[in-house]
């Protein structure tokens, strides 16, 4: 199998969900660095997709067919996750930059502006 890499979509075996988990096989992106992704923690963060479209302030809409998504798909960055590379089943294709950008200011809101109300 090929090293996922930044801004690479793969779909992902989630396996069972728990809760409000997502599950399942489907499209994640890889939003870690690729130093990481190389590391061997045989390790990858990803942000899974879901076609059910919510208007969520942590969701980015993705229009097929970027990324290699058969619909348009929301990024759920609030459903970040640390996936084995074992749990990559086949690369669809990669996200624009400019996309990329938008997701990972989706992610900074999310994980940093907290500590700004602690």
């Amino acid at each position: 199998m090929a090293e996922p890499r930044w801004g690479e979509v793969w779909d992902v075996d989630f396996g069972v969900p728990k809760g409000h988990e997502q599950g399942a096989q489907r499209p994640a992106v890889v939003v870690s660095s690729d130093w990481f992704n190389k590391t061997k923690a045989d390790l990858h963060v990803v942000v899974p997709f879901s076609k059910t479209l919510r208007q969520i302030g942590t969701h980015l809409r993705v229009e097929s067919p970027e990324g290699g998504l058969d619909v348009a798909s929301d990024a759920m960055s609030e459903h970040i996750r640390s996936v084995s590379a074992d749990r990559f089943t086949q690369r669809r294709g990669h996200l624009r930059p400019e996309t990329m950008d938008q997701l990972m200011k989706r992610l900074k809101v999310l994980l940093l502006m907290g500590s700004k109300g602690a």
